[in-house]
């Protein structure tokens, strides 16, 4: 009885740390600054990140038509070093969030774009920039909403811990911890 209330309580400890592991998602937007290659463009989507790294992101881009890069479509991730180095890593905690300088690159319609840090947010398109080496950046306002998870592996940990702690109430109880 007594490993089984050890057992549950591991289990109720695997269930919260793996809860810190787990991705975290964020919402965000950028809208281009009125100047540069891409200064009209819009963004918006979904982003995943773990660990500080972004695992996955989804949304859709809208560059208008007389930009050198003009395009709106749905926008995908592309894995590190797919365009201009990047990293995919995202820290959220910062006032505001931002990307390294690497930054995260995603594609859309055959454009490889890139959001990156230059001391500002910026983005890069391998239009204008095709190597992504950062010649025609373009300044962008981005803001990010944290998307608060709805709870379950809490509540699944909370169930374990109760379970255990009956386990453990009960053997105790019946006399069966006494000389262990």
């Amino acid at each position: 009885m007594k490993k089984l209330a050890l057992l549950g309580l591991a289990l109720a400890a695997g269930l919260v740390s793996s809860q810190v592991a787990s991705a975290q998602t964020y919402n965000f937007t950028f809208t281009g600054a009125n100047s540069g290659a891409d200064a009209n463009v819009v963004g918006y989507g979904t982003l995943a990140v773990a660990g500080g790294l972004v695992t996955s992101l989804t949304g859709a881009i809208d560059v208008p038509i007389g930009d050198p890069a003009p395009n709106i479509g749905p926008i995908s991730l592309l894995p590190p070093n797919g365009y201009a180095g990047n990293d995919n890593v995202f820290i959220p905690s910062g006032s505001p969030a931002y990307f390294s300088y690497s930054g995260i690159s995603f594609t859309s319609n055959s454009i490889d774009y890139n959001l990156t840090n230059l001391g500002f947010s910026a983005i890069l398109d391998s239009t204008t920039d095709p190597v992504g080496y950062g010649l025609y950046p373009t300044p962008i306002t981005f803001s990010v909403t944290y998307v608060p998870e709805g709870g379950s592996s809490y509540i699944l940990a909370l169930c374990a811990l109760g379970l255990a702690g009956a386990i453990f109430y009960k053997g105790r109880q019946s006399g069966l911890f006494l000389n262990s």
